[in-house]
């Protein structure tokens, strides 16, 4: 094969590639501007997230909110961002816009820590001294004293931080 012929074949490929992915990023960045135009008075929030769904790329995806409450909304060439937000005022429902998904979830106290108490233990039911109570993925912990018994302030999570349980037998 030609050298001339080869070059040539694979600048087409590489600018073919180029266009396709230029045009992706292009897709995937007016998503994220997308224009809803919703007048709806009295009606479920599901309906509301059906019409939503109905004008955009985003899916829902609902984890454990009441969608049945009914609203009023009259927004006219607003971002998906500013309809969520007039939809969403006053309520109890969180919502997060991670790529093509708005995920729904109940809004929390997240200003607050939670304290966890407890006692540590061996085997036989004796306390543990001294034993380190550590906040997953922080260097936020505390010691049991003589009797083995420990409370910890646990702060709310930041935004990105999945909570994990983990348990450990002593």
């Amino acid at each position: 094969m030609n050298k001339t012929v080869f070059f040539n074949k694979f600048r087409r490929l590489f600018g073919f590639v180029l266009t396709i992915s230029l045009l992706g990023n292009v897709f995937a960045a007016s998503a994220q501007n997308a224009r809803v135009s919703i007048k709806m008075e009295n009606v479920p929030i599901s309906q509301v997230i059906k019409e939503i769904e109905n004008q955009t790329r985003y899916l829902f995806i609902n984890k454990g909110v009441d969608t049945k409450n009914k609203v009023s909304i009259n927004a006219v060439q607003k971002t998906i961002q500013d309809v969520l937000a007039q939809l969403f005022a006053g309520t109890e429902i969180a919502y997060r816009i991670d790529e093509s998904y708005i995920i729904l979830t109940k809004k929390n106290d997240a200003g607050n820590p939670v304290s966890v108490t407890g006692k540590i233990r061996d085997a036989k039911g004796n306390p543990i001294v001294g034993a380190s109570i550590l906040v997953q993925g922080t260097t936020i912990g505390v010691s049991s004293d003589a009797d083995g018994a420990f409370a910890l302030p646990v702060p709310p999570p930041r935004s990105g931080q999945t909570a994990g349980n983990q348990f450990y037998r002593l």
